[in-house]
């Protein structure tokens, strides 16, 4: 993964997810954003 993919990934998040997700803790298209980032 490279960084000019993660800005890919996030419209499909938006779309399957929605603006925020998760279970137990909410996250936000920023925070997934950020842990994308933080993976390479």
């Amino acid at each position: 993964m490279c960084a000019p993919y993660i800005e890919r990934l996030i419209p499909g998040l938006r779309l399957t997810r929605g603006e925020e997700f998760g279970t137990f803790q909410k996250l936000t298209l920023d925070d997934a954003r950020a842990i994308y980032r933080s993976a390479l």
